[in-house]
């Protein structure tokens, strides 16, 4: 009942049609879900095609085996290497961003793209709902980052902004960010 109830309310913070519109000329071949939760990004790529591997990692134990898509969500000790893409969605707002991009610092000189999806904080109403969103069902606080601060981020592994738009979902106002290779 939780897993399904958690599937609807993911539904509606990050729409299907958005995902695979944002990243389906892409031709991804390995992708590297970093914050997968129980899946529900992987389900999308798998029933849409988006990409022949997919290998979440999680910080949670509790989603650690296989996620409800049949995708395998593991540790972030037991990847493996070579993917093409890697996504952080909704994810850099709960750790410390920093921190976990040098945790994954060869996949994402490697990956040809990186996809964000990231609550804006630039909305003080859905900024401040977000945080006891957080608190409340995450246990833990946001650590918000603009577009600008991603970008910042980015730079460290010659990753460049090719797309960019924002949306409002739900209660929250979004981005999404396709970095690629810089020339």
């Amino acid at each position: 009942m939780l897993v399904r109830l958690r599937k609807i309310i993911r539904s509606l913070i990050l729409p299907e049609s958005l995902v695979v519109n944002f990243v389906k000329q892409l031709q991804l071949f390995k992708v590297l879900d970093i914050g997968a939760g129980t899946g529900f990004v992987m389900e999308i790529f798998k029933k849409n095609n988006l990409c022949q591997e997919y290998y979440g990692t999680e910080i949670k134990s509790s989603y650690f085996g296989k996620a409800f898509t049949g995708f395998e969500i593991g540790s972030a000790e037991d990847r493996s290497s070579g993917y093409d893409g890697v996504i952080f969605c909704d994810v850099l707002h709960h750790v410390n961003p920093a921190q976990l991009m040098d945790n994954y610092a060869s996949e994402l000189k490697a990956a040809k793209y990186v996809f964000v999806k990231e609550m804006n904080p630039r909305n003080v109403f859905c900024k401040y709902w977000n945080r006891i969103h957080d608190i409340i069902f995450s246990r833990d606080t946001a650590n918000e980052l603009t577009p600008l601060e991603v970008d910042e981020l980015m730079k460290t592994f010659h990753k460049k902004r090719i797309k960019y738009f924002e949306k409002r979902i739900f209660l929250y106002d979004h981005y999404f960010i396709l970095y690629g290779n810089e020339s």
